[in-house]
């Protein structure tokens, strides 16, 4: 069975495919598989792919056998075979390509490769072999000084590219053909062949990538099987995160390479890499339920852990598979096992829009109301969550709670109007959903939840279900109160039509209130047009009003601000409407700073003396602050400059303390005045404090 493609993009394999081809340079012009016709081999030759390891009757092939002992040819003793030296890499290194041999680059104790090196050398500088004298050129087998480069260029070679060099060279036919050893090859070739296998059969480059990871990566069953024959550890793992040649096998989804490394060469189907992962999750992952049938045969742990706590069938639900979610199953997966947080497979195909795992999952035993450990979520609130119709469809139609409330108190519901999708609520709804449950932590109701999201469509749903309108969450807050404060002014109609109360109060503060706090204008307005009252407080609890509200102000533009509050002023709001701390309009304008709701206030005839509950005036207030700019609209419209908070301060007192100069100069220029012997000795003690100056002190005495 044939594999995935090894550069399929997303798995680890193809990555590692495509980091072997730009290392080794496959594919580059001028070779077999660089796509330009090798001279000399015909033009069928040149055009069709010649991976030359990849047919069994090559000669390489055939020059292998047995337990890696290379055929030695007919006419060499037993004691005459060729020593083993350094891989000669030609089509990676151009050096290698012309010039002279350089007998200086073979191991000083191979006597008898240098003697078939000097021979070849010999016989061709006199001229013997006078058939090719005219085509033939000198090659150089120095193989390349650079232990990673050599070991690059060997994984490259046992990648494919090795077989399609020996047949480039045969193809130019610019090499003598020496005696045949039974294997094809030129006696050049065998040199070649030998000494590349000198090396041994495991050489590793910087990342611990052998040629045996090449061959499995770049799917070359041939060669794979050349090398496990000569004994290549199957069971080395790479440097970077331990990946062995079974995982990548399995990844890829080659079934036969996987059977090579298991049934023919002993490899380990329990190995795991550095996350834990065995072959059977790898093979999950990629997908290939004919793998992972042959490693369940084999006897591979189906409820082997990898890092979290992860299984097999969590990974293998991705694939949307009813026949991969069987086998795991039929083999003893566990089929309700939790990771580390709590998530059962089931939970994990409900996050993904995978309704054929998930309903091979419920087949086959699984529990649609598993809880996990952090949240207490189950499947059914995952899909809400994610707003996947298909798996809630499922999981409804197979009996799980619609109402199950999670550790933070939401329902798949309250998971639902998260997403805002009309389809869903109905769904829902149709099951059975209680629109009126409740946010366990904060007494929110589905019907809350879509005037949050602004959504007039899904609560209009949920009133035609039959929800109660007037319910309230633990703030004391309706629908209509989250709908005005979020500016959703069709939530508020559509709230208004079916009946809710305009005047609801959350803490006091009417539903007017919100809108104006949440600068949400056009929603004041049309509430005001709607019947809104200006004065909604309560007398026995007041809080603060409309006009404390606009005076204060929260448009980005004071203008709009006075603007609305001289409309609610003529429409009869109450201007000196006191808050909770006895505050009047005023005195929060001039606390805050509003100069513009300031003198608005006071052109409508706002009382400039009303005290609070500390006894402070609007103008005590804004001594304290200094804004000198309102100390001059209220003196200069009366106020008076001398009173007396319940502490006994005064204005000029205040700004004294507090190092506003400007403003106590001014309070003296209109009036204010120092009567009290304590108040003198203070004020002096607070002048040269908190002015390190006395100017004020003498303008003052």
């Amino acid at each position: 069975m044939e594999g995935q493609d090894p550069s399929k993009k997303g798995s680890f394999a193809g990555r590692f495919f495509k980091k072997l081809t730009r290392k080794n340079g496959r594919g580059r012009p001028g070779s077999p598989t660089g796509g330009s016709d090798a001279p000399g081999m015909g033009s069928e030759a040149g055009t069709s792919e010649c991976s030359f390891l990849e047919n069994e009757d090559s000669p390489f092939a055939k020059g292998l056998v047995g337990p890696g002992i290379p055929v030695r040819p007919a006419n060499r003793r037993a004691d005459e075979d060729l020593p083993r030296g350094p891989s000669v890499a030609i089509d990676d290194n151009p050096e290698l390509q012309e010039g002279s041999m350089n007998l200086g680059a073979v191991p000083s104790g191979d006597v008898q490769l240098r003697e078939d090196m000097r021979r070849y050398t010999s016989e061709r500088k006199s001229g013997s072999n006078e058939e090719n004298s005219e085509e033939c050129e000198e090659i150089d087998l120095q193989p390349s000084v650079n232990e990673d480069n050599a070991i690059g260029e060997l994984v490259a070679a046992y990648s494919g590219q090795m077989g399609d060099l020996f047949k480039q060279i045969q193809g130019k036919q610019k090499c003598p053909v020496g005696p045949d050893d039974g294997s094809g090859l030129s006696e050049l070739n065998q040199i070649n062949r030998d000494a590349t296998l000198s090396m041994g059969l495991d050489p590793a480059d910087a990342d611990g990538v052998t040629p045996l990871f090449a061959a499995v990566v770049n799917s070359h069953l041939e060669v794979a099987q050349v090398l496990t024959d000569l004994g290549a550890e199957v069971n080395r793992g790479n440097k970077q995160n331990g990946h062995r040649p079974l995982h990548l096998a399995c990844n890829l989804g080659n079934l036969e390479m996987a059977r090579l490394l298991v049934l023919k060469s002993g490899a380990d189907i329990s190995a795991t890499d550095k996350k834990s992962w065995t072959p059977l999750m790898f093979a999950v992952q990629g997908e290939n339920v004919e793998v992972v049938k042959f490693l369940l045969e084999c006897g591979a742990d189906v409820n082997a852990r990898g890092k979290g706590n992860v299984t097999a069938l969590m990974i293998g639900v991705r694939s949307n598979s009813k026949e991969m979610v069987e086998t795991l199953a039929e083999a003893g997966a566990e089929i309700d096992a939790h990771d580390e947080d709590g998530w059962s497979a089931l939970h994990f195909a409900a996050k993904e829009d995978v309704p054929v795992a998930v309903l091979a999952l419920i087949q086959a035993g699984a529990d649609v109301d598993a809880r996990d450990q952090q949240r207490q979520l189950t499947p059914l609130h995952v899909a809400s969550d994610r707003g996947i119709y298909s798996t809630m469809k499922i999981l409804l139609e197979h009996g799980a709670a619609v109402n199950a409330v999670s550790e933070a108190g939401a329902t798949p519901m309250i998971e639902v109007l998260g997403g805002c999708k009309t389809e869903l609520v109905r769904l829902l709804l149709d099951h059975g959903a209680n629109i009126d449950v409740k946010n366990d932590r904060n007494g929110v109701t589905s019907l809350m939840a879509a005037a949050m999201k602004q959504n007039h469509d899904v609560m209009e749903w949920c009133i035609a279900a039959g929800c109660n309108i007037e319910a309230a969450d633990k703030d004391e807050q309706r629908a209509m109160h989250h709908a005005a404060r979020h500016g959703a002014i069709e939530c508020v109609d559509v709230l208004l039509r079916a009946g809710a109360d305009i005047n609801a109060l959350a803490k006091g503060e009417g539903v007017l209130i919100f809108a104006v706090r949440g600068g949400h204008y056009d929603v004041a307005r049309m509430l005001m047009e709607r019947g809104a009252e200006l004065n909604s407080s309560p007398k026995d609890d007041p809080r603060i009003t409309l006009v404390h509200a606009l005076a204060i102000g929260t448009s980005p533009s004071a203008e709009v601000d006075v603007e609305l509050l001289k409309e609610v002023l003529v429409k009869g709001a109450d201007i000196n409407a006191a808050d909770e701390h006895g505050n009047t309009a005023l005195h929060l304008a001039a606390i805050v700073g509003k100069e513009a709701s300031v003198l608005e206030l006071v052109r409508s005839g706002a009382k400039l003396d009303e005290r609070n509950q500390d006894g402070r005036t609007p103008l005590n207030c804004v001594c304290i602050e200094g804004h000198l700019s309102i100390i001059k609209i209220l003196v200069d419209a009366r106020a008076n400059v001398g009173c007396k908070a319940h502490n006994g301060s005064t204005p000029l007192y205040i700004c004294a303390e507090k190092g506003h100069l400007d403003a106590a100069r001014y309070l003296l220029d209109n009036g204010a005045a120092v009567d009290d012997t304590d108040m003198v000795r203070d004020f002096r003690c607070c002048a040269i404090t908190r002015l390190s100056e006395l100017s004020i002190l003498f303008l003052a005495l």
